[in-house]
């Protein structure tokens, strides 16, 4: 509501108990929090990115502050980082994005995750990277290097490149990311009371995700201007027997919860997932 921030105003001003409160409140285990999307920002301090491109940080660092609320709450941290929009042309050509050798590309990726793997340490539990197959894959992404450079800070870090609905990038990868697809069985793919990974098809090997939608609008964000956030998906029946159903096949379900620029999610949302956790 009201005039769109500047990056660093709305990053000063994003209220972390309050969000922290909220994810709690929806009973969820792990959040992951975005940093990069439409166009190359990391909501705190990063030398790496202000080496690439200045100005494209910030002061405080949000993603600590919100490692810290969460970690109050036993909440685990995964971050998501996306390597370049085609919106962000500035940062397309500073990085070299479009040259035939990929390079520079990937060793500036490396800088930046590093840095902030380095930093936070066990307080990041995983990295949801997007556009694995649309982006890493035509660039001849050094697949190791990069899974490697993803676990600097904790080896034990959890990491993902987005394949969207086609089949896994690549084989240094610790779980399928499932944008889209809603079936926490699998598609026939998963055993009932196994082990959550998939024993067939294009994950096969891996531990299983779905990643969907949980607001009404169909958005992955809320980005129309004085107005508010859908009601949510399903009602509290519906959600509590696809949470039922994900445990009985062990799919671990990520809910894309739209977010108002202050840090709030929408109290319907949050309202229904509390009482689908309460029955």
């Amino acid at each position: 509501h009201g005039e769109r921030q500047p990056y660093e105003q709305a990053v000063n001003a994003f209220d972390v108990p309050g969000f922290a409160q909220q994810v709690a409140d929806t009973g969820a285990g792990f959040v992951v929090f975005i940093t990069s999307h439409a166009h190359m920002t990391i909501p705190a301090p990063c030398q790496a990115l202000d080496h690439i491109l200045f100005g494209r940080t910030t002061k405080r660092d949000l993603i600590a502050d919100i490692a810290t609320a969460l970690e109050q709450r036993h909440i685990k941290l995964f971050l998501y980082y996306h390597m370049g929009s085609g919106s962000d042309a500035e940062w397309l050509k500073a990085t070299q994005f479009f040259a035939t050798d990929s390079t520079t590309l990937f060793a500036n990726w490396t800088a930046i995750i590093e840095e902030l793997g380095r930093r936070y340490g066990t307080r990041v539990s995983g990295w949801w990277f997007d556009d694995g197959m649309a982006t890493y894959s035509w660039h001849q992404a050094p697949w190791q290097q990069l899974y490697q450079s993803a676990k600097v800070g904790n080896p034990q870090r959890l990491v993902g490149f987005n394949a969207y609905e086609w089949p896994m990038p690549t084989e240094f990868m610790d779980y399928t990311t499932g944008e889209t697809p809603l079936d926490p069985a699998g598609f026939g793919w998963l055993i009932k009371g196994g082990t959550g990974i998939y024993h067939a098809g294009p994950g096969k090997g891996f531990q299983a995700m779905f990643t969907v939608m949980a607001d009404g609008s169909d958005q992955w964000l809320h980005g129309q201007q004085n107005t508010e956030i859908g009601p949510p998906r399903w009602d509290s029946r519906q959600l509590r027997e696809l949470l039922q159903r994900s445990a009985e096949y062990r799919s671990v379900p990520i809910f894309n919860c739209e977010i108002y620029q202050d840090g709030s999610l929408s109290g319907k949302t949050v309202a229904t997932f509390r009482e689908a956790r309460q029955k």
